[in-house]
């Protein structure tokens, strides 16, 4: 029996040696997951932006469903919303959206997944479990509540 049956959080003290490890994992790839490997910048940047289009577009929907806002035009929406586009946002907004995508390794370690390279016969994640959702949703909120508290 292991140490790390049914463990979320673990000491490295705990794993098997990197040979036993290699047996089920590449350990290279493993040990940069388990300690927060960071996005590259060019992805890290991806993601931000990504993030940013995917907060406008709610946002779009979320008026768009009331009654005085149904019928209008995005690009009037938008600025009635006072959205602001990726290019032109402050850097202070874009330097968020890049700490959100900075967590994003961490909030999928919350679901027992985690970002690699694409490989054959890893299964891919399609959809998160409702509870998977919940999980992620309180941990962003609680980073976002965090970063308007430290403005």
């Amino acid at each position: 029996m292991s140490y790390l049956n049914n463990q979320r959080h673990f000491q490295r003290a705990a794993l098997p040696p990197r040979s036993q490890l290699e047996l089920h994992v590449n350990y290279e790839e493993f040990t940069r997951s388990s300690q927060g490997f960071p996005l590259p910048k060019d992805i890290r940047e991806l993601v931000a932006e990504r993030l940013h289009s995917v907060y406008m577009k709610h946002q779009r929907d979320t008026a768009r469903a009331q009654p005085e806002h149904e019928f209008k035009a995005p690009e009037d929406l938008g600025k009635e919303l006072k959205l602001t586009a990726w290019e032109d946002l402050k850097e202070e907004k874009r330097e968020s959206s890049r700490e959100h995508a900075d967590t994003i390794p961490g909030k999928l370690r919350l679901t027992d997944c985690f970002v690699s390279l694409v490989k054959g016969g890893r299964p891919k994640v399609k959809q998160f479990s409702l509870d998977e959702v919940e999980t992620l949703a309180i941990d962003e909120k609680a980073r976002w509540n965090s970063e308007r508290l430290q403005k």
